[in-house]
């Protein structure tokens, strides 16, 4: 059996026949001599074989067969190492459903090996870490292959924790880890750190001469030149191509790849014959390897030779080559009518179906561009809704935030696409219909996670989830919320890494859990619809317009919706544009009075290039804006209008945003609470800086107004002012419940490299400062009527594709409020104060939240004296979004309405009755 044994090793990577001729062998004799655990063992190798030259069948066999060894044999617990065999069938199993695409119900198995590893006696044994580090191997491999970044990196993160304890021990297992590791840093774009972990192990390895070595080698040849194609480096991966040919044996396993960049190399270099010589070659082995079944491996192969007759304008080729790439991931889908695309709950992989439509699109638009063939452009117009489809299907198996946002910066591009073909439609038409397609678009492209937080907040409220469940759901986050804090900006904590690891791995399925046994509660956080054109129309009035923005590389496209009009329009948004909205920006939040005319030229400008078309013919006095990409840093109110001095439209329109009209209209849904004020106003002693008293909220020096501004308010509300030490995150967390109204009279800090780790800042018991993070807020469910974040760059933070601005305000958005007052800069302390108290005087009056800052900023215009202090900078830093309705009903104006009108019409009735 030894004998034997060793001649299976020796064939065991490299031919799969005389492998399998001496494992027949082993196992038969084994069996003979009721060597139950030799059996368990053979079997074990044997599906690590079958499993490497991807022979699924006798993986399926040899999988049958290890199950009932296990199953069937009496006394199975009396055999060595049977908990490892247990777990080592499971782990093939997992494998098998990782081979043919089923990648929930692999993921589903590996985890139970965790589960099963961590509830056992020996957990900390090196056969159970060895198991455990290869099934995190293969859980890292299924988030990279489904895009999932973040969980990718928390998993390899688990596996170093475990390694770099006894790294001698576990060697083997290091190599495979920083193979993988490296591989996923190509994937998701961080190139150097990639390249550095590579050329390391390839100096490591050389010197080794096994199989599994040579393996390793090819492996991370391949991620390395993989890695300078991505950068265009053509020379030095041709030169890796050619240093790696040496590893390679005859009908080696590891050659179709190599084969693959081969032909992306020829194609960079322009010679598109190697290329697709290449190509084909690679397609036609992984046929074979694949045994000739459809399998998403043949679809990347499809897809590139798309790309390649797309590249030289054989667009017809090019889609017939889409549609079969198409055909690999469905067993039902045959069709190679370019307008037809698979159902995705059909195939195999929806990340590959959505990677494929997303290549697809872009080669029907650039072939209509190209051709003027409609066809094409119809074709690119139906797939643009069957790419949302596939997106809206692949989003639930995103379990986080962070994988969510790469996800949809990846396929952001797409949306431009859709947009670009739905006006080019209405452009040959001149057919509404194509301008409610591309508001479809824009819609479905923007602020997709506040979205889904909002659609899941309304589930839990509205899913028939027990509290109990709620209860459990807001412990799981407010933990992770602490350990991430805990985390942030420190030395990477072995402790603190297991304990996130563990306890998301818990959260992730509790809400599967959740899903599964509440599916109205499924039904509503999933809920994809947007609203349309004719609804917004009926629940607008004649007063008000929304423009709604979109910012491809070279074009903004904008629609203008008014109760009975509809208009769309495209500019062209080239760097320049960008460039002036950048310096406007920075002139309105730096001010200086020498250069209000410069300010003003600008401003109008901004207008025509902007806003002018958007505006044209429309009798309105409300604005709605839905900003994208830097028009994010403008407030409309300050554009002129005309030539003449500060002729801002502020005077003549009521400006709010909102983050897309589909949470507008949500939030408008949602039934307020009476409740009452609270407002915060903490002290700050300079303690924290070298600044005695200063004038804006945003040095942490002391704050003159802010005490001054939340008395104020108080006087038009009912509700309480905490001020100095009372201002504490304790008496937010104790009152806001109660409350209609927050507002935050502080100092804030945007952090544009980690926006969730943005703040507030509070009054603590102890000398040091109590502050509010974003990733607090995040914790939070907050269903007040109105926000007010009266403290510096609450609205500015890191500008995110489709989600706009990453900032304080937007963790308010996420916990549930309704409207938010923010400032896009530094605000000035004492005018702030100021304004703020003409703000709610308005709002007590029973004015709209848009029309009470609109009025507030004409009074302070009107009562102040001095030409600087009337500079923008003072009173268009703050802007408001979300739901416009009153605070409050104005029951004094309506009675005296009602006292004027009864007289009226009773004169009316006694003429009526005389005649």
């Amino acid at each position: 059996m030894n004998q034997w044994y060793q001649r299976y090793l020796t064939h065991q990577y490299q031919n799969k026949d005389s492998a399998t001729f001496y494992f027949d062998k082993i196992f038969d004799l084994a069996k003979t001599k009721q060597q139950i655990g030799n059996v368990l063992g053979i079997l074990n190798y044997q599906t690590i074989t079958n499993s490497y030259h991807f022979d699924l069948e006798n993986l399926r066999v040899n999988i049958k067969r290890m199950d009932s060894v296990i199953s069937n044999t009496n006394q199975i617990d009396t055999v060595t190492y049977i908990d490892a065999y247990r777990n080592a069938l499971l782990s093939a199993k997992g494998n098998y459903y990782y081979k043919i695409n089923d990648y929930p119900r692999s993921k589903l198995i590996l985890e139970s090996i965790l589960d099963k590893i961590a509830q056992g006696n020996d957990a900390d044994s090196h056969f159970n870490q060895v198991t455990k580090i290869n099934t995190l191997d293969n859980l890292a491999t299924i988030a990279i292959k489904t895009q999932k970044k973040d969980r990718a990196l928390e998993i390899f993160n688990a596996i170093l924790n475990i390694i770099e304890r006894n790294p001698e021990a576990f060697a083997e297992q290091k190599v495979s880890y920083n193979l993988k590791f490296s591989k996923s840093l190509t994937e998701f774009g961080d190139y150097e750190a990639s390249k550095k972990i590579q050329h390391t192990l390839i100096d490591n390895l050389k010197g080794y001469s096994s199989e599994k070595s040579s393996n390793f080698i090819k492996s991370n040849y391949q991620n390395l030149i993989r890695n300078y194609l991505l950068q265009d480096s053509i020379d030095i991966a041709l030169r890796y191509i050619e240093e790696s040919k040496q590893f390679y044996n005859k009908e080696d396993p590891f050659e179709k790849q190599l084969d693959l960049l081969i032909g992306d190399v020829y194609l960079k270099k322009g010679d598109v014959e190697k290329a697709v010589r290449y190509y084909k070659k690679s397609l036609s082995s992984f046929k074979t390897y694949r045994n000739n079944k459809k399998h998403e491996d043949i679809a990347s192969v499809y897809v590139k030779l798309a790309n390649l007759e797309r590249q030289r304008s054989n667009f017809s080729e090019s889609f017939l080559y889409y549609q079969k790439a198409l055909q690999q991931l469905s067993p039902q889908f045959t069709n190679n009518t370019i307008t037809e695309n698979p159902d995705p709950f059909t195939v195999s992989s929806k990340i590959e179906l959505v990677k494929i439509l997303r290549e697809k699109l872009n080669g029907l638009l650039e072939g209509y561009k190209k051709k003027k063939n409609d066809e094409w452009l119809k074709a690119s117009l139906d797939t643009s809704y069957d790419l949302i489809t596939g997106l809206d299907a692949l989003k639930p198996e995103f379990e986080s935030k962070v994988d969510k946002q790469f996800l949809l910066t990846q396929m952001y591009p797409s949306f431009n696409s859709m947009i670009e073909i739905a006006y080019q439609c209405y452009v040959n038409t001149q057919d509404e219909k194509y301008i409610r397609d591309a508001f479809y678009f824009m819609e479905k492209s923007k602020s997709i996670l506040l979205l889904e937080a909002t659609r899941s907040s309304q589930a839990f409220e509205f899913g028939n989830v027990p509290s109990t469940i709620i209860d459990k759901e807001r412990q799981y986050r407010a933990t992770i919320i602490h350990l991430e804090k805990q985390q942030f900006g420190k030395k990477e904590n072995t402790a603190i890494s297991n304990a996130i690891f563990k306890v998301k791995n818990e959260y992730y399925q509790f809400i599967k859990d959740l899903e599964q046994q509440y599916p109205k509660y499924y039904k509503l956080k999933y809920k994809t619809d947007v609203i349309d054109v004719p609804e917004i129309q009926t629940k607008i009035n004649g007063h008000r317009a929304i423009v709604t923005y979109h910012a491809t590389l070279n074009s903004l496209y904008s629609i203008t919706i008014s109760k009975n009009d509809i208009k769309f329009n495209r500019v062209v948004f080239d760097q320049l544009l960008r460039d002036e909205i950048t310096s406007f920006y920075q002139q309105l939040s730096n001010p200086k009075l020498n250069q209000i005319k410069e300010l003003n030229t600008l401003s109008l400008h901004l207008y025509h290039r902007v806003l002018q078309q958007p505006l044209e013919g429309l009798n309105v006095d409300k604005l709605t804006i839905i900003a994208d990409d830097v028009l994010n840093y403008i407030p409309f109110d300050v554009l002129s209008f005309s030539k003449q001095p500060y002729d801002y439209l502020v005077k003549k329109y009521d400006i709010s945003y909102a983050n897309s009209v589909t949470l507008l209209s949500e939030a408008s849904n949602t039934v307020s609470k009476k409740g009452k004020l609270i407002a915060f106003a903490p002290t700050f002693n300079g303690s924290l800086t070298t600044a005695p008293a200063i004038a804006e909220r945003g040095d942490f020096g002391p704050l003159l107004y802010n005490t001054e501004e939340v008395t104020n308010i108080t006087k038009y509300f009912d509700g309480s002012a905490f001020v100095g030490n009372e201002a504490s995150i304790a008496s937010l967390d104790t009152y806001m419940k109660e409350s209609t109204i927050i507002h935050f009279a502080t100092h804030a800090v945007a952090n544009d490299e980690s926006p969730d780790y943005s703040y507030l800042a509070f009054a603590s018991d102890t000398t040091a400062l109590d502050l509010l993070y974003v990733k607090d807020v995040y914790g939070y469910t907050i269903h007040t009527d109105m926000v007010t974040l009266s403290a510096c760059q609450t609205g500015i933070g890191k500008l995110q594709k489709g989600e706009g601005m990453l900032s304080l305000a937007r963790g308010f958005n996420y916990a549930g409020a309704k409207s938010l007052v923010m400032t896009l800069w530094k605000i000035n302390d004492q005018t702030t104060a100021e304004l703020m108290d003409y703000f709610y005087s308005g709002l007590s009056e029973g004015k709209s939240k848009d029309k009470a800052l609109h009025d507030a900023k004409l009074e302070y215009l009107n009562a102040t004296e001095d030409d600087f202090l009337k500079h923008p900078y003072y009173w268009s830093g703050f802007v408001i979004s979300g739901d416009m309705t009153p605070l409050t009903s104005n029951s004094f104006s309506l009675w005296w309405l009602l006292v004027l009108i009864i007289p009226v019409l009773l004169v009316f009735i006694k003429i009526w009755k005389k005649n």
